[in-house]
């Protein structure tokens, strides 16, 4: 059984490489594959032509994707808080990429026992844009939060990519997860936009407590996707908030927001608190 699995493995990774070699002379010489189609004709180097553009676009759907530039100073400067506790941390993620981090800490009452939410932003713009919103979390909901910039955004170094802004959670969650100074037990995951599918990717794996906000008056994504991800979501305790007026990029700002995502994260505290405690393991929430 192991000799079979050790084949296919091997045969796979030829056919690997084979498949990105023939891209890549297909690549190089597409302008000439062109020509001498024009010239011609002929089934085989139409099929050549089609199977060059198909890998161009396939190896560029990044740069069509994700918006790091946008605005134009975005790698270049992220708007640190000011007046409030905060630190600016570069950590790296297991295939060597260094990401920048900004954790806000919360210095009211208890202040080691309140919740963690790892931030995970939209497409375009970087962690410094992002700092209001991130603020009003830290007041209405009592917790400290850790913004983070994928690989490609703001300070971080490498290029986006979708397996890329996995690992960078990843990195944040282990990053989170190691410091003695916060709670282990109250680790919530908050993505927006772009962010969403990052955070949303735990649920398919960890089946944990999600709360799903949707914007109904959104015109880049449908709502009814948002109401889609609730109905298909494995997880045993969740809930979807409504917001009529809620746009895209400012649902946020509606009326009662904050007070939805802070009874959500009570009832989990209050629902799950002797359990944990008797697990003493960690336990992590999606938002």
């Amino acid at each position: 059984m192991e000799k079979s699995w050790r084949f296919w493995g091997t045969l796979e990774r030829c056919l690997l490489t084979l498949g990105s070699w023939v891209w890549g002379v297909c690549r190089i010489s597409l302008l000439a594959l062109i020509l001498t189609f024009h010239l011609y004709g002929g089934i085989l180097l139409l099929c050549l032509i089609l199977a060059s553009v198909a890998g161009i676009l396939y190896k560029f759907q990044d740069v069509l994707l994700y918006f790091p530039d946008q605005p134009s100073s975005s790698r270049l400067y992220v708007p640190m808080p000011t007046g409030i506790p905060n630190e600016n941390v570069y950590i790296r993620t297991k295939d060597g990429v260094r990401l920048n981090l900004i954790l806000l800490r919360y210095t009211g009452e208890n202040p080691a026992l309140v919740p963690t939410i790892l931030y995970f932003h939209g497409n375009a713009g970087n962690i410094g844009h992002r700092v209001p919103n991130a603020l009003l979390m830290l007041v209405n909901l009592k917790a400290n939060v850790v913004l983070v910039d994928y690989r490609g955004y703001g300070k971080s170094d490498g290029e986006p990519s979708e397996e890329g802004l996995y690992q960078d959670a990843e990195a944040t969650l282990d990053y989170v997860m190691s410091r003695p100074d916060i709670d282990k037990t109250k680790i919530i995951l908050f993505g927006r936009s772009l962010g969403g599918a990052v955070a949303i990717r735990y649920v398919t794996l960890c089946r944990m407590p999600s709360l799903f906000i949707s914007g109904l008056s959104d015109q880049l994504i449908p709502p009814v996707m948002m109401k889609q991800l609730y109905e298909l979501s494995p997880a045993r305790t969740k809930r979807l908030g409504i917001f009529p007026e809620g746009t895209h990029n400012d649902t946020w700002q509606c009326q009662g927001y904050f007070a939805a995502l802070e009874q959500f994260i009570k009832e989990l505290l209050k629902g799950h608190a002797q359990e944990e405690a008797s697990q003493g393991s960690a336990s992590v929430t999606i938002i």
